[in-house]
Order: structure tokens, then C-alpha cells, then sequence
């Protein structure tokens, strides 16, 4: 059973800068990453999501347990986001989104 979750938007919408293709992008960048914590095997599972309401401000995602928002995450971000709230449940304050989706 997964102890964690990140859920990461990939949606697509027209006329918004939204998720989409930098989304898959960092879903890609997060899962090889998760890879490399060997503590972490079968208790963590990064997602693709639907919208989660941040368009304006894509790409975003969100870890569980501790429901910590991201907003405009980049690939290079992902290392931090590992060390930080993967595996200590800390916050990467330059990337946090305080409040929850917008939509």
C-alpha cells in the first residue's frame, strides 16, 4: 500500500497556459527520481492528474499525505521537491501554492 502520493496536472486547455506537454514532462522527471529513493520503493506513487484548478499558474502538483500545493514546477525543480518534501515532508517555500486549487 502507498504511503505517499504526488499527483501531477497534465491537462490540456485551450487558451490557458495550463499543464499539459511541461506537465508530462515533470511527471516523467518525478517518477525517475522516486526511483532512485530505494526506501521509498513501493510506498510512493506519482501520479498524472486531470486539472487540479491552478491553470494560471501550471505546471502543478500536489503531494499526500501532507496536501502541499506547487505551482509553476519545472523539471529542474525536481531534485529539490525529492530531497525536500519526498522524502523529509518539508515545503519548498519559492514553489508553494498556500492556497489549494483556484477553480
Amino acid at each position: 500500500m502507498y504511503e505517499r502520493h504526488v499527483f501531477v496536472c497534465t491537462n490540456k486547455r485551450d487558451g490557458r497556459k495550463a499543464c499539459g506537454e511541461a506537465g508530462e514532462i515533470l511527471h516523467g522527471h518525478l517518477k525517475v527520481a522516486a526511483r532512485s529513493i530505494p526506501d521509498l520503493k513501493d510506498k510512493l506513487r506519482i501520479n498524472k492528474s486531470g486539472c487540479l484548478g491552478l491553470c494560471q499558474h501550471g505546471p502543478a502538483m500536489v503531494t499526500y499525505p501532507e496536501t502541499i500545493w506547487y505551482a509553476n514546477v519545472t523539471k529542474e525543480d525536481v531534485p529539490e521537491i525529492v530531497e525536500k518534501t519526498i522524502k523529509k515532508g518539508e515545503i519548498v517555500e519559492r514553489l508553494h501554492y498556500q492556497g489549494g486549487p483556484a477553480e
